[in-house]
């Protein structure tokens, strides 16, 4: 566990990991060496580990530390290149620096977008520091989304009206939905005389006997309970089915 302990700076340093999180990832090549070590091969267990446990550190550090997850042949070239680009800043200066600091990306076989987008991961601020000002402007968001339970109460509303919609006429059921707006945007009753080819007036009577049947249809589906004087629940009997004229 020291030795452990002790490679796992190696990814506070890379990546600024946590250094809880930086030791447990340093323990799954600890747990590996321990199955693969053979102690009849005359080597000690801290020069077979630490092999295995810097690999681990490469290998998961990258899954681990980093908020987007890059390529591990993409990363260390990357990474690599950083300290290039601190010694041509300090040596030549930042303008002729950035001329031969192309020139080195081409001859790693770099492009500028794959070291823009090197650097856009690899230099991301976490939201997480409070104090950061862009985790305190995202924390005064307000949620404007409403409640978990609420969503699914309107989901299974939408569904029932939508099942009771089918056992209703054909032009009754598309008056309900063109006035409501559902699947489409509300449409006024000369909107949808229009499109029936209708007054509307008559568009007026048809939803007026529709939202009957429907009502009836919904009380039918599910029955409401009240009370009665002694406090026990009763079920409401279903309203009488209204006439189809």
């Amino acid at each position: 566990m020291p030795l452990a302990r002790k490679s796992s700076r190696m990814l506070i340093r890379w990546f600024g990991m946590e250094p809880e999180d930086a030791e447990q990832t340093a323990v799954i090549g600890l747990v590996q060496a321990a199955r693969r070590f053979d102690p009849e091969l005359g080597y000690q267990f801290s020069t077979y580990g630490s092999y295995l446990i810097r690999q681990s550190c490469q290998r998961y550090g990258l899954e681990f530390g980093l908020p987007i997850r890059i390529p591990v042949h993409a990363f260390w070239p990357c990474y690599k290149l950083q300290f290039e680009q601190q010694r041509l800043v300090a040596a030549h200066g930042p303008r002729k620096a950035q001329q031969l600091f192309k020139r080195r990306l081409r001859e790693e076989s770099i492009s500028p977008d794959q070291w823009a987008a090197f650097q856009a991961s690899y230099d991301m601020e976490s939201f997480t520091d409070t104090t950061n000002d862009e985790f305190r402007k995202l924390w005064n968001i307000t949620d404007k989304t409403s409640e978990p339970i609420n969503e699914l109460r309107t989901a299974e509303l939408k569904s029932i009206v939508r099942n009771a919609l089918q056992h209703l006429r054909p032009r009754d059921a598309k008056v309900i939905m063109l006035r409501y707006g559902i699947d489409n945007r509300e449409h006024t009753l000369e909107e949808v005389g229009q499109i029936l080819g209708v007054t509307r007036e008559r568009v007026r009577q048809i939803q007026a006997r529709a939202e009957d049947r429907l009502q009836y249809l919904l009380r039918k589906e599910a029955p409401v309970t009240r009370q009665s004087d002694n406090g026990e629940p009763v079920q409401e009997l279903c309203a009488k089915e209204p006439s189809d004229t």
